[in-house]
């Protein structure tokens, strides 16, 4: 982009055009060949699926947000405020890849979430400083923003998905809603993987047509999640541009907003006016949805007003014909209804003020106004309460509907909902439990592993530093064989260095062709019998055989299945996290001193190229 202005008069250089605009030989199709010209139509599909999935979440989070203030409002006007807890809405994204950073550039711009309620893991937080600047947090922790988040979004590589989900497994609260942009991951299978059935992911499908080139105008998107042309192609239940989504997304969010309702103990009656009452507000049109249209009809009718909704499983209601689904195929208005609000809640975002009573703005501090507004939040509801329960009713008035194993179980899960909640604390801890047959044993050393973890020294960070002699290094390292390496795409090569008497630190130096690789260190407190360096690669699969490996804990120094986090069930600690080191362009070098007898783990971790294979030049020496 060129600015111009008039030299001669001086007038402020205030209009902008593009200079390249119209030379054929700068177009992006100039030097392509018949065959290359046959996928351009992907330029259109990869800027439509980056659009419609930062505005489906947009419309969710605004959705979430609105009925989370509406329920504040309601319930501030009852006075009837339980205790605890902040209104804001938080916001976890894990991944900063390009679908990660196109999310978070468009909940900031396009959502009334601040910025400081929206946090970051990646492998590479240095790569998103620009955006700590703005408020938002970011760092390297899966666990931790698993047990912060209220809504998950889910932005990494198929490749990474199994240790990702052995990071987030038991750290999820029941009331996070997980979204996943991981393509390719069935939700049955996410669902196993993370051990939790809050969980929305879209399934996008692609039909020829005419108008797939309206996406090509998405260069920026936080201006084109403003043009009402786009939105209008993106909405849900109406998508156009050759990409589609589907009646089925639309009904898995409002099971979603009525989760939320349920985990808030609001009775059915008081859900269903707060969830009709989003839409009621963006629309003309007169539609009610009704217990009916969520659940079976023998449920509902004896389903009482005070008495809250089963919690429904999101993996159910993905994956079967639903009550609502049959609804809203049927119901054009409802349709209609639903439209207006996405298209309203796109271009107005959501502010808690516009849910706050008038006459208790005006009767209360501001202090206090804050206070009662905190009580709800959606990562601690305590569940519901006793008096609304009705565990009398009997289980088959829930058989006329494929969802009726769905929801029996979740009404067992309610019942038990209070007596658990007498046992955990308000995060993601577990209480005390009497041993299942067969799991004594791994319990009790699992505590015993946790004591002697809690007996170990805290380790000292280790020196690092870099160097610009990247050609010195790689001349003298490639006449030994043992030095240059390949790890290839998807796997982690992992070089273990035990302590030795003689020496009293280890150092190691690497650098890589045309790339970088992932790079960290863990040390193993396990007594050293045999002090030779060895080397192991692992590779990143997405097999069944990997998944079920992963649906049990992870066994003692294997690092590649989860036990780099799970440190509680190992001798394993963090010397250097996994960051991706820019080892093409300067040499990484580093040292750290003996803190005892162990093994240290050097770890050269390639799992996130789904592509490259990485030449690395590196040695690893004592020193006293």
């Amino acid at each position: 982009m060129a600015t111009l202005g008039c030299k001669a008069c001086r007038c402020p250089l205030s209009t902008k055009m593009d200079i390249i605009s119209g030379l054929s030989s700068f177009a992006f199709e100039t030097g392509l060949n018949e065959d290359d010209e046959k996928l351009l139509y992907l330029r259109a599909r990869s800027a439509g699926l980056t659009f419609c999935g930062c505005a489906h979440a947009v419309y969710l989070c605004n959705l979430v947000h609105s009925l989370r203030c509406i329920i504040k409002s309601h319930t501030a006007k009852r006075d009837s405020v339980a205790s605890g807890g902040h209104h804001d809405l938080c916001v976890g994204i894990l991944g900063m890849g390009h679908m990660g950073k196109q999310l978070l550039l468009s909940l900031l711009e396009m959502t009334g979430i601040k910025s400081s309620h929206i946090q970051v893991s990646t492998r590479r937080p240095e790569s998103a400083v620009k955006f700590v600047k703005t408020g938002v947090e970011c760092f390297f922790d899966n666990r931790r923003l698993a047990a912060w988040s209220d809504i998950l979004f889910l932005c990494c590589l198929p490749s990474h998905l199994p240790r990702v989900c052995a990071d987030l497994h038991s750290h999820l609260s029941k009331h996070c809603l997980v979204y996943s942009f991981t393509s390719a991951v069935p939700v049955t299978r996410l669902a196993r993987l993370l051990g939790h059935d809050f969980i929305v992911r879209p399934q996008y499908d692609f039909v020829a047509c005419d108008t797939a080139d309206v996406w090509l105008s998405c260069s920026h998107l936080t201006t084109a999640l403003k043009d009402p042309l786009l939105i209008a192609a993106s909405c849900p239940v109406t998508m156009t541009g050759g990409i589609s989504l589907g009646l089925n997304w639309v009904c898995v969010v409002l099971y979603s907003l009525l989760n939320i309702c349920t985990s808030a103990g609001l009775g059915s009656c008081d859900a269903l006016s707060l969830i009709n009452s989003l839409f009621k507000e963006k629309s003309t049109l007169a539609v009610q949805l009704n217990a009916q249209n969520f659940i079976s009809s023998s449920y509902a009718s004896s389903l009482l007003t005070e008495e809250p909704f089963p919690w429904i499983s999101l993996t159910d209601a993905q994956t079967k014909e639903t009550p609502l689904l049959c609804f809203l195929s049927s119901n054009t208005s409802m349709q209609q209804c639903i439209s207006a609000a996405y298209k309203s809640l796109l271009k107005t975002p959501v502010k808690l003020e516009d849910y706050i009573p008038v006459s208790m703005e005006r009767s209360e501090s501001t202090s206090e106004l804050q206070s009662r507004l905190s009580s709800l939040s959606f990562s601690s509801f305590p569940g519901i309460p006793s008096e609304q329960r009705c565990d009398s009713r009997p289980t088959d008035r829930l058989q006329n509907t494929d969802l009726s194993q769905s929801f029996t179980q979740s009404k067992t899960n309610m019942d038990e909902t209070k007596e658990d909640s007498e046992h955990h604390s308000e995060g993601n801890e577990e209480a005390p439990s009497e041993p299942a047959p067969g799991e004594g044993a791994e319990e009790n050393n699992s505590a015993a592993s946790c004591e002697k973890k809690a007996q170990m020294p805290p380790l000292m960070p280790p020196a690092t530093w870099t160097s610009v002699a990247l050609k010195e290094l790689k001349e003298k390292l490639r006449p030994e064989k043992d030095s240059v390496v390949t790890v290839y795409r998807g796997d982690i090569m992992t070089v273990n260095v035990p302590t030795v008497p003689e020496a009293k630190k280890v150092c190691w130096e690497f650098a890589t062709d045309g790339y970088d690789i992932g790079f960290g260190i863990y040390f193993d407190w396990t007594p050293v019998t045999n002090r030779s360096i060895t080397v192991h690669i692992s590779e990143s699969s997405d097999d069944e055989d990997e998944e079920e490996d992963l649906a049990a804990p992870a066994t003692n120094g294997d690092v590649e299945k989860g036990s780099k986090i799970q440190t509680t069930k190992s001798n394993l600690a963090e010397v250097l996290p996994v960051y991706r080191q820019d080892s093409h362009l300067l040499v990484h070098g580093g040292s750290h001193d003996f803190p005892g007898d162990g093994t240290y783990l050097l770890k050269f971790d390639n799992s996130y190229s789904l592509w490259r294979n990485k030449t690395l030049y590196y040695r690893v020496y004592y020193s006293d």
